[in-house]
């Protein structure tokens, strides 16, 4: 069983670390609990919980993600109904953080581990993850708080060597870092930990690899069958580390405001976003379900998203009947039917739970119909004048809102889903009418080659369609290194310069 590494420790706390172990820790100043403390069998308890109810509800989760790292389903945080705004969001941060910065934390308490932290069983490998990203990377939590739950947490739901060596890591963990520094850009060090703001926190000593592609996949929480790629494609250094940077950034919430009222759009809580018709919330994201209720026209998308029927409007022929293949929540769906007010709509998508959450949201829109996959073929085969493939993707352009994507990132991964692109295309072809100017529009949240401009050649070939319109948008906003931590203090990302990544290919009947 893995042991807490022994460190000389400083007389000087860092800040919010505890001046004192947590009630219950036996481990006498400097003296982490040894191994043999934290061997004993488990006891026979399954979901116990230490009466902090937000904080049980993520480690609960995390430990059930824990045991199937790398390959991390999307399974949503469930919470506790009775929980607060306040509790819910801390849940929230939490579990957020540790899905951004996972192998970043992971590496991190690695340090003050010794043998094998790779062994470390899954519900105690979660509970510090969560402890530890409280203490790194959340504003405002007092580090013996998250410890004190981590070690009360591990206690009752594993045995309580598990909450002492719990208790030992996270305190030196906490120790680590340099007290009261003060902000500094973040310039690739070796002792620097990237914060999301673009800022970093200074380290008592350096951690990670001097070698670029080892640095920026731990420091950024990158896996090297994703970065290794992204490297070939940006040769110079400072492209690598900006993108590779983008994928922490705090995605903001953006809303759709093109068909919003203005009284919607003078909102004090919406901040006109650089691309025009998108306003980033500048509000606490409670407020968000109000607006949304309020103005039936504002929906929340990206610009980089918003932009694929955009430019389908912006050009070519209004289709009378337009199809949403992979329709996934309808935003594109939505979007379609006020760019093309006198065009109808199908919907579809393959996903069951999907699917009924599209008839919920549409079923009394006059324009819009939902159809599962097989009536939709039979009903718009060879007569549509749009068909949009959204497509299944690695979700590359998108990592700072879907990071569990790159942790299953692989090179068998991409070239799978590439099959799945094609066979989609393939049934999206089948739909379109033989008139001239009829449009397959095959889009991406990927910024990947293999599903992106390398799909358009096969495209061309195997459809008979034509290019006729394409972009590719590179993610954008966020934080950004810097050349030198001696430079002035970062500020914050502005919301109204972030935007995703996303990609597409309009092909046209000649």
């Amino acid at each position: 069983m893995p042991r807490p590494r022994r460190a000389p420790r400083s007389n000087r706390p860092a800040t919010g670390a505890p001046a004192r172990p947590p009630r219950g820790a036996k481990a006498a100043p400097g003296r982490p609990a040894r191994a043999g403390a934290a061997a004993q069998p488990p006891q026979s308890r399954s979901r116990a919980f230490t009466g902090d109810a937000a904080r049980d509800a993520v480690v609960h989760h995390l430990a059930a993600l824990a045991g199937r790292f790398p390959d991390l389903p999307l399974t949503p945080l469930e919470l506790p109904p009775a929980l607060d705004a306040r509790d819910a969001a801390l849940a929230h941060a939490i579990n957020d953080a540790v899905l951004l910065r996972w192998l970043t934390l992971d590496h991190l308490l690695a340090q003050h581990i010794d043998g094998d932290a790779a062994a470390i069983e899954a519900p105690l490998r979660a509970a510090m993850l969560a402890g530890a990203a409280q203490v790194l990377l959340l504003d405002r939590v007092p580090a013996y708080a998250a410890i004190n739950h981590a070690v009360q947490w591990c206690k009752v739901n594993i045995r309580p060597g598990a909450g002492a060596l719990a208790n030992a890591v996270l305190r030196r963990l906490a120790d680590s870092v340099v007290p009261d520094a003060p902000p500094e850009p973040w310039a690739g060090g070796l002792d620097q930990l990237p914060l999301s703001s673009g800022a970093a926190r200074r380290l008592r000593k350096p951690v990670f690899p001097d070698d670029p592609r080892g640095l920026l996949g731990l420091a950024l929480s990158l896996p090297r069958p994703l970065l290794d790629p992204w490297a070939q494609r940006f040769r110079k250094r400072m492209e690598l580390a900006q993108r590779a940077a983008h994928t922490i950034a705090d995605a903001p919430v953006i809303l759709n405001t093109l068909h919003a009222s203005e009284a919607t759009r003078a909102l004090p809580e919406l901040t006109p976003h650089r691309v025009e018709g998108c306003h980033a919330l500048s509000a606490p994201r409670g407020r968000l379900a109000q607006i949304l209720a309020a103005d039936p026209n504002v929906w929340v998308q990206d610009p980089a998203s918003a932009q694929v029927v955009r430019r389908l409007a912006s050009a070519g022929r209004a289709p009378a009947l337009a199809v949403d293949l992979c329709a996934g929540l309808g935003t594109k769906t939505r979007q379609l039917a006020a760019h093309f007010p006198a065009g109808q709509v199908l919907a579809t998508d393959a996903d069951p739970r999907r699917l009924e959450s599209l008839r919920r949201t549409f079923q009394d829109h006059p324009r819009v119909r939902v159809l599962p996959i097989e009536q939709l073929v039979e009903a718009a085969r060879a007569s549509a004048d749009l068909v949009l493939v959204d497509a299944p993707c690695s979700n590359t352009g998108v990592l700072p809102r879907r990071p569990e994507a790159k942790y299953r990132f692989n090179a068998r991964s991409l070239a799978e889903l590439v099959q799945l692109q094609r066979a989609i295309c393939d049934q999206a072809a089948s739909l379109l009418s033989d008139r001239p100017g009829a449009r397959l529009a095959y889009s991406t949240c990927s910024v990947e080659p293999a599903e992106n401009t390398d799909q358009v050649p096969w495209l061309e070939r195997h459809t008979g369609l034509r290019v006729t319109d394409g972009v590719l948008v590179e993610p954008a906003g966020g934080p950004a290194p810097a050349r030198s931590a001696d430079g002035p203090a970062p500020s914050t990302p502005d919301p109204a310069q972030y935007n995703d990544g996303a990609f597409l290919a309009v092909l046209s009947r000649p």
